[in-house]
């Protein structure tokens, strides 16, 4: 009876011991965020347009690259700031990445409008 305790206890400590052994799972990185344009363009069209098309009710228009501050849409929540002053309610629902998607679209555009002036 004592050699069958030894034997089990034996095998549970073989046991732990060879779990405490493993290596450990590796830690992935997490994937880093890929600014998706055409998905900017959806968001823009969807809900900038309107305003930033022609420069409508004070809003920069996306025609004229001098008229925006590129230091404000670098910054992060310029467009939850939209939502919170009731420029776009309909967009309650919108995601850090429709926003960065969307800042995306819009730098871009800029930048290769820049270029033309």
């Amino acid at each position: 009876m004592d050699r069958l305790v030894n034997n089990r206890l034996l095998s549970l400590l073989s046991i732990a011991l060879i779990a405490g052994c493993s290596t450990p799972k590796k830690e992935t990185a997490p994937i880093a965020y890929q600014p998706n344009l055409e998905h900017g363009s959806k968001v823009f069209i969807g809900l900038c347009s309107s305003c930033h098309d022609k420069g409508e009710q004070s809003a920069p228009s996306l025609r004229d690259p001098e008229e925006w501050d590129l230091q404000k849409l670098s910054r992060p929540g310029i467009v939850r700031q939209h939502i919170n002053r009731s420029y776009l309610s309909r967009a309650r629902s919108l995601s850090e990445t429709d926003e960065r998607d969307a800042l995306f679209f819009i730098q871009t555009t800029l930048n290769e409008r820049d270029k033309d002036y």
